[in-house]
Protein backbone atom coordinates (compact mmCIF):
# COMPACT_ATOMS: atom_id res chain seq x y z
CA UNK A 1 0.00 0.00 0.00
CA UNK A 2 1.50 3.73 -0.69
CA UNK A 3 2.29 5.97 1.60
CA UNK A 4 0.31 9.13 1.77
CA UNK A 5 3.61 11.27 0.96
CA UNK A 6 4.49 8.88 -2.20
CA UNK A 7 0.85 8.88 -3.87
CA UNK A 8 1.09 12.74 -3.45
CA UNK A 9 4.26 12.72 -5.57
CA UNK A 10 2.74 10.63 -7.78
CA UNK A 11 -0.21 12.46 -8.80
CA UNK A 12 0.93 16.30 -7.56
CA UNK A 13 1.73 17.96 -11.08
CA UNK A 14 5.55 19.27 -11.82
CA UNK A 15 5.98 22.40 -13.82
CA UNK A 16 8.68 22.97 -15.77
CA UNK A 17 9.02 26.59 -17.61
CA UNK A 18 10.85 26.18 -21.10
CA UNK A 19 12.38 29.18 -22.57
CA UNK A 20 13.79 27.55 -26.01
CA UNK A 21 13.39 24.55 -28.30
CA UNK A 22 16.04 22.74 -26.77
CA UNK A 23 14.86 23.17 -23.48
CA UNK A 24 11.65 21.74 -24.66
CA UNK A 25 12.90 18.78 -25.71
CA UNK A 26 14.94 18.04 -22.63
CA UNK A 27 12.05 18.92 -20.53
CA UNK A 28 9.61 16.48 -22.46
CA UNK A 29 12.31 13.52 -22.38
CA UNK A 30 11.93 14.17 -18.98
CA UNK A 31 8.42 14.62 -18.54
CA UNK A 32 6.18 12.19 -16.23
CA UNK A 33 2.39 12.06 -15.59
CA UNK A 34 1.12 15.07 -14.61
CA UNK A 35 4.33 17.14 -15.67
CA UNK A 36 2.80 20.27 -17.25
CA UNK A 37 5.53 22.21 -19.25
CA UNK A 38 4.83 25.85 -19.81
CA UNK A 39 6.44 27.69 -22.72
CA UNK A 40 7.66 31.47 -21.76
CA UNK A 41 6.86 33.99 -24.50
CA UNK A 42 8.78 34.45 -27.38
CA UNK A 43 10.02 32.75 -31.19
CA UNK A 44 10.69 29.47 -30.85
CA UNK A 45 12.49 27.40 -33.55
CA UNK A 46 9.81 24.86 -35.50
CA UNK A 47 10.58 21.70 -36.73
CA UNK A 48 10.89 19.96 -33.37
CA UNK A 49 9.78 15.94 -32.76
CA UNK A 50 8.79 14.65 -29.34
CA UNK A 51 8.37 11.46 -29.28
CA UNK A 52 6.99 9.04 -26.34
CA UNK A 53 4.94 11.54 -24.12
CA UNK A 54 2.64 9.39 -22.25
CA UNK A 55 0.41 10.78 -19.30
CA UNK A 56 -2.63 9.11 -17.71
CA UNK A 57 -6.17 9.25 -17.23
CA UNK A 58 -5.51 10.33 -13.96
CA UNK A 59 -2.39 12.59 -14.82
CA UNK A 60 -2.28 13.95 -18.21
CA UNK A 61 0.70 15.41 -19.54
CA UNK A 62 0.60 19.36 -20.72
CA UNK A 63 2.23 21.45 -23.39
CA UNK A 64 1.01 25.06 -23.31
CA UNK A 65 2.22 28.63 -22.92
CA UNK A 66 3.16 30.31 -19.46
CA UNK A 67 1.53 32.92 -20.52
CA UNK A 68 -1.69 32.36 -22.63
CA UNK A 69 -1.93 35.88 -23.87
CA UNK A 70 1.63 35.76 -25.17
CA UNK A 71 1.37 32.74 -26.46
CA UNK A 72 5.05 31.41 -27.84
CA UNK A 73 5.61 31.48 -31.59
CA UNK A 74 6.98 28.16 -33.30
CA UNK A 75 8.71 29.67 -36.87
CA UNK A 76 9.46 27.81 -40.13
CA UNK A 77 10.81 23.98 -39.71
CA UNK A 78 9.75 21.02 -41.40
CA UNK A 79 6.97 20.12 -39.12
CA UNK A 80 6.42 23.27 -36.59
CA UNK A 81 5.20 20.64 -33.78
CA UNK A 82 5.63 16.70 -34.10
CA UNK A 83 4.26 14.40 -31.64
CA UNK A 84 4.51 10.62 -31.79
CA UNK A 85 3.49 7.69 -29.65
CA UNK A 86 1.84 9.72 -27.03
CA UNK A 87 -1.03 9.23 -24.70
CA UNK A 88 -3.27 11.48 -22.25
CA UNK A 89 -1.55 14.70 -23.65
CA UNK A 90 -3.04 18.10 -24.05
CA UNK A 91 -1.78 20.78 -26.36
CA UNK A 92 -2.86 24.28 -26.03
CA UNK A 93 -2.30 27.97 -26.67
CA UNK A 94 0.45 27.86 -29.19
CA UNK A 95 0.84 29.50 -32.41
CA UNK A 96 2.78 28.03 -34.95
CA UNK A 97 3.94 30.02 -38.50
CA UNK A 98 6.28 29.61 -41.54
CA UNK A 99 6.38 25.96 -41.12
CA UNK A 100 7.21 23.88 -44.66
CA UNK A 101 5.17 21.00 -43.96
CA UNK A 102 2.60 20.50 -41.48
CA UNK A 103 2.03 22.96 -38.74
CA UNK A 104 0.76 20.87 -35.41
CA UNK A 105 2.02 16.84 -36.73
CA UNK A 106 0.61 14.59 -33.94
CA UNK A 107 0.58 10.69 -35.19
CA UNK A 108 1.03 6.75 -33.41
CA UNK A 109 4.90 6.53 -34.48
CA UNK A 110 4.14 3.60 -37.05
CA UNK A 111 2.35 1.78 -33.77
CA UNK A 112 -1.02 0.79 -33.99
CA UNK A 113 -3.47 2.30 -31.53
CA UNK A 114 -0.12 3.49 -29.61
CA UNK A 115 -1.28 7.03 -29.84
CA UNK A 116 -4.43 8.64 -28.25
CA UNK A 117 -6.75 10.20 -25.23
CA UNK A 118 -5.28 13.76 -26.89
CA UNK A 119 -6.58 17.41 -26.25
CA UNK A 120 -5.87 19.71 -28.25
CA UNK A 121 -6.76 23.63 -27.53
CA UNK A 122 -6.40 27.07 -28.73
CA UNK A 123 -3.79 26.33 -31.70
CA UNK A 124 -2.98 29.16 -34.08
CA UNK A 125 -1.42 27.98 -37.31
CA UNK A 126 -0.88 29.89 -40.44
CA UNK A 127 1.09 30.48 -43.46
CA UNK A 128 1.74 26.99 -45.09
CA UNK A 129 2.75 26.43 -48.60
CA UNK A 130 0.63 25.13 -51.37
CA UNK A 131 0.57 21.60 -51.99
CA UNK A 132 -0.10 19.12 -49.26
CA UNK A 133 0.43 20.87 -46.06
CA UNK A 134 -1.94 20.82 -43.30
CA UNK A 135 -2.36 22.81 -40.53
CA UNK A 136 -3.20 20.18 -38.00
CA UNK A 137 -2.52 16.76 -39.15
CA UNK A 138 -3.60 13.37 -36.96
CA UNK A 139 -2.34 10.16 -37.85
CA UNK A 140 -3.79 6.94 -36.38
CA UNK A 141 -5.21 9.19 -33.09
CA UNK A 142 -7.94 7.37 -30.96
CA UNK A 143 -10.44 9.48 -28.51
CA UNK A 144 -9.06 12.78 -29.45
CA UNK A 145 -10.27 16.78 -29.30
CA UNK A 146 -9.40 19.52 -30.72
CA UNK A 147 -11.25 22.41 -29.99
CA UNK A 148 -11.02 26.32 -30.59
CA UNK A 149 -8.39 26.53 -33.32
CA UNK A 150 -7.55 28.61 -35.82
CA UNK A 151 -6.55 27.69 -39.34
CA UNK A 152 -5.52 29.72 -42.02
CA UNK A 153 -3.58 30.15 -45.56
CA UNK A 154 -2.92 26.23 -45.58
CA UNK A 155 -1.68 24.47 -48.46
CA UNK A 156 -3.58 20.94 -47.73
CA UNK A 157 -6.75 20.52 -45.26
CA UNK A 158 -6.70 22.80 -42.27
CA UNK A 159 -7.53 19.42 -39.94
CA UNK A 160 -6.63 16.15 -41.81
CA UNK A 161 -7.70 13.44 -40.54
CA UNK A 162 -5.93 9.43 -41.66
CA UNK A 163 -7.38 6.64 -39.71
CA UNK A 164 -8.77 8.21 -37.01
CA UNK A 165 -11.61 7.06 -34.68
CA UNK A 166 -13.53 8.78 -31.41
CA UNK A 167 -12.69 12.37 -31.88
CA UNK A 168 -14.72 15.74 -31.56
CA UNK A 169 -13.55 19.10 -33.71
CA UNK A 170 -15.58 21.73 -32.17
CA UNK A 171 -15.53 25.85 -32.61
CA UNK A 172 -12.74 25.86 -34.71
CA UNK A 173 -12.08 27.94 -37.49
CA UNK A 174 -10.91 28.02 -40.88
CA UNK A 175 -10.01 30.80 -43.35
CA UNK A 176 -8.18 31.31 -46.92
CA UNK A 177 -7.32 27.59 -47.20
CA UNK A 178 -5.95 25.35 -50.40
CA UNK A 179 -7.98 21.91 -50.69
CA UNK A 180 -10.41 21.16 -47.39
CA UNK A 181 -11.23 23.27 -44.48
CA UNK A 182 -11.33 19.36 -42.58
CA UNK A 183 -10.76 16.18 -44.41
CA UNK A 184 -11.30 13.07 -42.58
CA UNK A 185 -10.11 9.66 -44.61
CA UNK A 186 -7.98 6.51 -44.16
CA UNK A 187 -10.91 4.46 -42.49
CA UNK A 188 -11.47 7.32 -40.09
CA UNK A 189 -14.58 7.00 -38.10
CA UNK A 190 -16.66 8.38 -35.12
CA UNK A 191 -15.54 11.84 -35.56
CA UNK A 192 -17.84 14.51 -34.30
CA UNK A 193 -17.60 17.66 -36.48
CA UNK A 194 -19.65 20.65 -34.55
CA UNK A 195 -19.93 24.67 -34.42
CA UNK A 196 -16.76 25.57 -36.72
CA UNK A 197 -16.85 28.11 -38.92
CA UNK A 198 -15.30 28.27 -42.94
CA UNK A 199 -14.40 31.41 -44.82
CA UNK A 200 -12.91 30.43 -48.12
CA UNK A 201 -11.74 27.15 -46.72
CA UNK A 202 -10.78 26.10 -50.39
CA UNK A 203 -12.35 23.14 -52.72
CA UNK A 204 -14.38 22.14 -49.56
CA UNK A 205 -15.49 22.85 -46.09
CA UNK A 206 -15.39 19.33 -45.09
CA UNK A 207 -13.90 16.16 -46.95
Amino acid sequence: MLSISLFLAIVQPTTIIVKDAAELRRAAGNAKPGHRILLAPGDYQGGVHLVGLRGTAEAQITISAQDPKRPPRFLRGGSGLQLSSVAHIEISHLVIEDATGNGLNVDDGGREASSHDLTIRHIRVSRLPKGNHDGIKLSGIRKFRVESCQISDWGGSGIDMVGCHQGVIDRCSFSRGGDNGIQAKGGSQFVIITGCRFVEPGQRGVN
